[in-house]
């Protein structure tokens, strides 16, 4: 089997860390991956803060996780997390990264990002009136005090990592494209803001040619702002998610489709 992505070239703008699982995945479909890092990780300025939020015992009925990322602050910086508050995981790849962690989600999202979890928890018990601890990145939108405020819960956001934007050179990102990439892949807002930077702002013109898929919502939003319009949405939460979507989009490519957003899916930072 030689893959869906046999001979694509796909470059992904994941942190410094990458190789990652995404890159993985990429490649047993067959694609050869770029890795373009855009960010490193950081833990939380004040881990110490993070810490007590986390033993407050009795205070918050349910911890939101919306990433990975957040799952590995957590266990990282933020020490055990009070077995009396239930665990919701925004899609798949968070909940393994809190079952590897030892923790066992009561709610799993089905890919509909903040909202989708919101009310996938809510349906198991009702949140108004709730108390939401939401460990977060420092530059995590506030879509979830939105979608759990609109059922009902208070949400107290906590730092548990800080991403810090690196733009990748520009001369070895212009060079690549010049020798063809099919598809980029961007996974949060903060990548879109690192390759923009990169282009001097220009990322619409930079990608003019190339199929830019995004792993949710939120990333697309960031996206359109820099004026990259079509953008093919996971329609699952997580790098599967992403995956199928960068197969959709290298062989939509080209066709002239109305909308290529075809989806949402989970964010991650």
């Amino acid at each position: 089997m030689t893959g869906r992505l046999h001979g694509k070239v796909i470059a992904t703008t994941r942190g410094e860390a990458a190789p990652d699982a995404l890159t993985g995945a990429l490649e047993e479909e067959g694609a050869r991956v770029l890795s373009w890092a855009t960010h490193r990780f950081e833990g939380p300025t004040d881990p110490d803060v993070l810490r007590s939020r986390l033993a407050e015992g009795g205070v918050h009925r349910w911890i939101v996780f919306t990433s990975p990322r957040a799952v590995h602050g957590v266990v990282t910086h933020g020490g055990i997390v009070d077995p009396g508050v239930r665990v919701a995981a925004v899609g798949p790849s968070t909940a393994t990264a809190l079952r590897s962690a030892g923790y066992v989600p009561d709610v799993v999202g089905r890919g509909a990002g903040a909202s989708g979890l919101a009310a996938a928890v809510d349906a198991v018990e009702s949140l108004a009136g709730r108390r939401v601890l939401f460990p977060a990145g420092d530059r995590a939108l506030p879509t979830v005090e939105d979608e759990f405020g609109a059922v009902g819960a208070t949400v107290e956001r906590v730092e548990a990592y800080r991403t810090v934007v690196v733009p990748p050179r520009a001369d070895g990102v212009r060079a690549a494209l010049a020798g063809g990439v099919d598809a980029v892949t961007f996974a949060s807002p903060s990548s879109v803001e690192a390759l923009a930077a990169t282009f001097d702002g220009d990322l619409a013109d930079a990608l003019s040619g190339v199929a830019v898929c995004a792993v949710g919502p939120t990333t697309a939003r960031a996206l359109r702002d820099r004026g990259v319009h079509e953008v093919v949405v996971a329609e699952e939460a997580g790098f599967g998610g992403l995956v199928e979507a960068v197969v959709r989009a290298v062989h939509a490519h080209g066709r002239d489709d109305d909308d290529l957003e075809i989806g949402r899916g989970e964010e991650s930072r």
